[in-house]
């Protein structure tokens, strides 16, 4: 609720509590690296994207959690990093479990806006 009303650093501080707490279990790691972003602190919703792409537990976290870097890099204008990333996540959704619509449909823009052709 937070966050919808722009109140981003107390979504910040919520967030991180949560991430503190749920084990891996919630997207919470994903709205952290969002909000981070949104607060203009790419290298820090870096570190929190990289966390959640290497869930254990949540293959949808792996995958948000690598969209989430491919935007990170658009931001700090490393486009070479986040098309390689943009491949990689390519392989993963063409061998791995099926993966909600609204990542695929990020995905894709993201390729788009890398000029990676899919």
């Amino acid at each position: 609720r937070y966050y919808e009303q722009g109140y981003l650093a107390a979504s910040e501080r919520i967030l991180a509590g949560l991430v503190q707490i749920d084990q891996g279990l919630t997207p919470s790691r994903i709205a952290l690296g969002v909000v981070k972003l949104e607060s203009g602190k790419p290298e820090e919703a870096i570190q929190v994207f990289r966390s959640a792409a290497k869930s254990p537990r949540r293959s949808e976290e792996v995958f948000a959690g690598k969209l989430g870097l491919v935007a990170s890099f658009l931001f700090v204008g490393d486009s070479e990093r986040a098309a390689s990333l943009v491949r990689e996540i390519q392989t993963d959704f063409e061998r791995g479990p099926a993966q909600p619509l609204p990542l695929r449909t990020l995905w894709e823009a993201f390729a788009l806006r890398c000029r990676v052709t899919a």
